[in-house]
């Protein structure tokens, strides 16, 4: 017979481990001195949770055999253990696109859940860190839960909206991912925390581009003024060697053999000039 110990009378009567002990035979005659071995059935049900379960294999006499002793106890002890693994990696976490002159700047990040459980994710956040002070600049709270079945993946996006004062900024956005494992839509263990980051990356603030552009424009100009000076001043002394030798510009351009009027070279050496 079996005897569950009485500590684990608050189990279900079909998780008794008296329910999952059998022996093929019933009866077994020993002889004195006789040694004889039966097979013992293991088989705990499913569903079991992990854990000692105890129960008391007992020996009695039959009624032929009043001499021998009323009964032997062998207490048995089986021992679940807990095969299952809780376990999120974090496959991707990076800027969907480079952050030059965006309003927003967007993040995204991928999840499997590696794990046998069925796992939650909550109460999680993007943090925006400064790379050269080290400093925390700004925080990304993810609200929203989202939950992931044993091998399956997620794919988020989340965005970081800069403040005016944030200008030129070299950063590194910090995952920061709690998450627990759920059974029967219950949490099943203790929360978890998952990190990961993303590599340095610059940020350039919307009105930079303004400031890059009236910038290029300014730089174009100058170099428009300096031309206009330098060529104004090429046909001037063009002129003046024109007059001097009473000939005209178009007579110089082709002793200098060029057609260019505007190039400092065109001037004939001192020898040519006739």
């Amino acid at each position: 017979s079996f005897v569950p110990e009485k500590t684990n009378t608050t189990q279900d009567f079909n998780f008794s481990p008296n329910k999952w002990l059998g022996i093929s035979r019933g009866v077994q005659r020993v002889a004195p001195g006789e040694t004889v071995t039966l097979p013992l059935k293991i088989q705990p049900k499913p569903g079991a949770k992990p854990g000692a379960y105890h129960a008391e294999l007992v020996a009695s006499r039959t009624q032929n055999n009043p001499n021998a002793a009323l009964s032997t106890i062998i207490p048995i002890t089986i021992t679940i253990r807990d095969t299952t693994v809780t376990q999120l990696n974090v496959t991707d976490f990076s800027l969907q696109q480079k952050s030059f002159f965006l309003p927003q700047v967007p993040l995204q990040f991928s999840v499997k859940n590696a794990g046998t459980r069925h796992i939650q994710a909550k109460d999680s956040a993007i943090e925006i860190w400064n790379t050269r002070t080290g400093e925390r600049v700004s925080t990304i709270p993810i609200t929203t839960a989202f939950a992931l079945a044993p091998g399956k993946t997620a794919s988020k996006v989340y965005y970081w909206t800069p403040t005016p004062e944030t200008g030129l900024l070299l950063f590194n956005a910090k995952l920061v991912l709690n998450y627990q494992a759920m059974l029967n839509g219950e949490p099943a263990e203790a929360i978890q925390t998952k990190e990961a980051d993303t590599f340095s990356s610059l940020y350039i603030p919307t009105h930079y581009l303004a400031y890059t552009i009236i910038g290029l424009l300014s730089l174009f100009i100058v170099y428009l003024l300096i031309r206009v000076l330098y060529v104004m001043k090429i046909r001037k002394k063009i002129k003046k060697e024109a007059q001097k030798k009473y000939v005209s510009r178009a007579r110089i351009q082709k002793r200098a053999k060029t057609k260019h009027p505007y190039r400092a070279d065109i001037i004939p050496p001192k020898h040519h000039r006739r």
